[in-house]
């Protein structure tokens, strides 16, 4: 679905160095994950985008396949590198 639709829209944009490349770090292109989890406890399943060298981008899910980028959400918590969820009941 296009991102005009849904509301989402994320790139795990890479500046390589000598330092940063995907010889020193193989992974570098895979980004830092995706986690799917109801981060505002109103039952909807949302998305949290993480990169390696990009802001965390948190989306709630608005139902009818639409979401609103909430990343202030999500900027207290340090998951920059990584993400995990984990449903508590």
């Amino acid at each position: 679905m296009d991102s005009d639709h849904t509301g989402i829209e994320s790139v795990n944009r890479i500046t390589e160095s000598d330092r940063m490349n995907v010889m020193s770090f193989e992974y570098l292109y895979n980004g830092a994950g995706v986690g799917i989890a109801d981060l505002n406890n109103d039952g909807k399943q949302d998305i949290i985008f993480t990169g390696n060298q990009v802001a965390t981008r948190a989306y709630l899910n608005e139902g009818n396949l639409k979401s609103e980028q909430r990343s202030k959400l999500v900027e207290s918590i340090n998951i920059a590198k990584h993400i995990t969820c984990q449903q508590q009941n």
